[in-house]
């Protein structure tokens, strides 16, 4: 630990002078391997391209950061430039092979782990970057697991075993691959007990699991090395909320002092305002939730959460002028989308309803409409479609529009009308101009369902003028029928 404070410190003290501009004039190839190591664990592009300016110009034929160089214009999606490196004479180094075999999959062997066990009986020990590189392209080959099972094996290659766990947690945390991460945390726990990110990187694994009460465990480790740790305290917190503890004030009161002390935290925030909310106390929530809209430069994750409580049209015009990194067509679309999928309907229909007062959709009309049908609210859509709202769009718009218009107005209790509606968009089918070969086929499915809707409700028309009810099988029969089959109405699919 003591060894990783001082490259820290080296690390710190070249940005320092590289931001004043005071870099010096010679470093040696070691200080540099150093520094862009560890800029490299800092996600510290700038840093680590100022090294690879200096190493061009003070150790050119160093075969450490020339590898570095070509792997780094690699990652960064530059692969023509890392091609080009590698075509250079180079001397041997593993990070030249990996980067070889990454550019040239035809030169992989395709027996597991046999180009790993090559590399490491050839080269070792390895440093840290390199063990890096080596779990990079056991991940990219699918060989993660295989390295796990023989890390005992590949341990004696390298210098700091921690990192060849670390990197596997990493990568595998990539894909939930929850197992695997467990298994490399175990490890890291052992090797470093004392370091409380691998017990939360643990506690996130059992988490995702289900195992609540062992990720809590984890997380008391955690939390006896470093209390004060935010990120820790904040996965308590939503292990809490798993775990349906609600009545817990002592985490409740510490997400409290958390969010005072990071204010500008929205995973805290929405955290807070979730418990807010389950507690009783939506006022307190609502108020979280506009904070970090009105706040933070990304408010598509918070909005939905908003909406679940306050989906009014109000609430919704206010904040409009907030919402203006989502508000273009298809963040919009995609988002009503999630929420359907989660039946979320009717805060899916605020949602578009309001894009729609602000002319914010085209090809999203589609997708409003059928948000307003799920979520009951039949009058609105007679309403936008009989142009007594906005002209431009009517019930014979699309076929999907016309067959929601259609049990729309069934759901209103109009019966001659959906049987007139039925028969004149029928007829007007039969001169439309199909714009596409897919078109013919979708609207071809919905004449089968207007026609099948129609067959129903000519042979139940005896009972409407009898006035006697029609037998429990028509509603049944007309529930069946309806592609979107609401979860959230307002009626009872008023018949007669």
């Amino acid at each position: 630990m003591e060894e990783d404070d001082q490259l820290f410190e080296q690390y710190e003290e070249f940005r320092r002078r590289m931001l004043d501009g005071r870099l010096e004039s010679y470093y040696d190839e070691e200080t540099l391997i150093e520094v862009f190591d560890t800029a490299g664990d800092q996600n510290d592009d700038a840093t680590r391209m100022a090294v690879l300016s200096l190493a061009a110009r003070l150790h050119p034929s160093s075969e450490d950061l020339n590898a570095r160089r070509a792997f780094y214009f690699y990652l960064m999606g530059d692969t023509p430039s890392a091609v080009e490196i590698l075509q250079r004479p180079h001397g041997q180094h593993i990070l030249w092979e990996i980067l070889d075999l990454t550019l040239n999959p035809q030169k992989i062997n395709p027996e597991t782990g046999s180009d790993i066990t090559r590399l490491l009986q050839k080269y070792k020990p390895l440093d840290d970057e390199e063990a890096i590189r080596v779990v990079d392209f056991a991940a990219l080959t699918g060989q993660l697991q295989w390295l796990i099972e023989h890390a005992a094996e590949v341990e004696k290659s390298l210098d700091y075993p921690s990192t060849l766990y670390y990197e596997i947690a990493s990568k595998a945390s990539e894909t939930h691959d929850n197992d695997t991460i467990l298994q490399a945390t175990e490890k890291l726990t052992a090797l470093e007990p004392f370091t409380d990110y691998f017990w939360i990187m643990q506690s996130r694994a059992l988490a995702e699991k289900e195992k609540v009460e062992d990720a809590l465990q984890s997380l008391d480790y955690a939390l006896a090395i470093n209390p004060s740790n935010p990120e820790a305290r904040l996965l308590r917190a939503q292990l809490v909320l798993l775990a349906n503890d609600l009545a817990n004030d002592e985490i409740r009161q510490d997400l409290e002092a958390l969010y005072r002390e990071y204010p500008d935290n929205t995973s805290v925030a929405r955290t807070l305002a979730v418990i807010y909310e389950t507690s009783g106390q939506e006022d307190k929530a609502r108020e979280l939730y506009l904070n970090v809209i009105r706040t933070q430069p990304d408010a598509s994750d918070t909005l939905p959460l908003l909406l679940h409580i306050d989906h009014s049209d109000e609430t919704l015009e206010e904040l409009w002028p907030e919402l203006s990194d989502i508000n273009d067509q298809p963040n919009l679309v995609e988002m009503a989308n999630k929420m359907m999928r989660q039946q979320a309907f009717v805060e899916a229909s605020a949602l578009m309803r309001a894009a729609w007062r602000h002319e914010r959709l085209t090809y999203g009309f589609e997708a409003m409409i059928e948000a307003m049908y799920c979520a009951g609210e039949y009058a609105a859509i007679e309403r936008q479609l009989t142009k007594e709202e906005r002209p431009g769009f009517d019930a014979y718009y699309s076929p999907a529009v016309s067959l929601i218009y259609a049990f729309t107005v069934l759901r209103l209790g109009h019966r001659k009308a959906t049987l007139e509606f039925i028969d004149s968009w029928l007829e007007r089918s039969r001169n439309v101009v199909v714009p596409a070969p897919g078109h013919r086929i979708y609207q071809y499915g919905v004449e089968t369902v207007m026609r099948c809707l129609e067959s129903l409700l000519e042979e139940f028309r005896s009972h409407w003028k009898a006035k006697d009810g029609a037998p429990g099988v028509l509603r049944i029969e007309l529930e069946t029928l309806d592609p979107y089959r609401p979860r959230v109405t307002n009626d009872d699919m008023t018949l007669y």
